[in-house]
């Protein structure tokens, strides 16, 4: 297998970190294979599975809405074939100033250079 792809999925997820701290939701979505499942790790203990992109594109536009201001800072990333895992912590801020810090890992996996499966779990 040459290195390129089995890099490619941590390319990817590496991605998706750096267009999550833009608030770039456009640029999340352009990851997203067209009937990708992304599974958000809320509400506890089960979280919500949310199918296609415009479900997801819903996900984001009301996490947002909620936490205007959020920071994710990858603490190590490990990746392997189509598989990648990011171990972060968050920083999130509502819109009246209340603050939550959270840790959690996304798992992705990435099939022709687009997220299939995005699933995240955490601490909250």
């Amino acid at each position: 297998m040459k290195m390129a792809r089995i890099e490619a999925a941590t390319r990817v997820a590496l991605e998706f970190v750096a267009a999550f701290n833009r608030r770039d939701e456009a640029g999340i979505l352009r990851l997203f294979a067209e009937e990708a499942v992304f599974e958000d790790g809320c509400p506890a203990p089960e979280g919500a599975v949310h199918r296609g992109k415009a479900t997801i594109a819903a996900f984001w536009q009301g996490f947002w809405a909620t936490w205007p201001h959020t920071h994710m800072e990858v603490e190590e990333v490990m990746g392997w074939g189509l598989h990648s895992v990011v171990r972060w912590r968050r920083r999130l801020q509502d819109g009246a100033g209340r603050e939550e810090h959270r840790r959690g890992v996304d798992l992705f996996k990435v099939q022709n250079g687009l997220i299939s499966e995005h699933r995240t779990y955490g601490k909250w």
